[in-house]
């Protein structure tokens, strides 16, 4: 089986848009989700990541992990992660976790997430 890439990325003034492309985001893939997102963040500091959640139906506790490792990565060098599109079942995740609360979560398409994410960073 070939590998390929979970994320495809596009840069849109200061955001970095991460358009995941799994329905599920567990143990069998999240390492390579964080790699993709850690490879941007190791050049740059300021990195601000808005990831679309459009097909992702499942995360994992792994999943959970990673998220919180690449959030506390990205602050400490002056970015942030956002979380667009996600879906009632997976958001119904982040409030029992009490992730909500850590990510700044947008629930509508991305280029509707985008232009609110840019307008808060002017």
């Amino acid at each position: 089986m070939e590998d390929e890439a979970i994320l495809t990325f596009e840069t849109s003034g200061q955001i970095t848009v991460g358009h995941i492309d799994a329905e599920v985001l567990d143990a069998t893939n999240v390492k390579d989700f964080g790699q993709e997102v850690q490879k941007i963040m190791e050049d740059e500091s300021n990195v601000h990541f808005l990831l679309d959640f459009a097909k992702v139906n499942y995360l994992s506790s792994a999943a959970l992990s990673e998220l919180i490792y690449l959030y506390r990565l990205s602050r400490g060098k002056k970015g942030d992660v956002r979380l667009c599109h996600v879906s009632k079942q997976i958001m119904t995740a982040f409030e029992i976790t009490n992730l909500n609360k850590m990510f700044k979560i947008y629930p509508q398409p991305y280029d509707e997430a985008l232009t609110e994410f840019a307008t808060s960073l002017e």
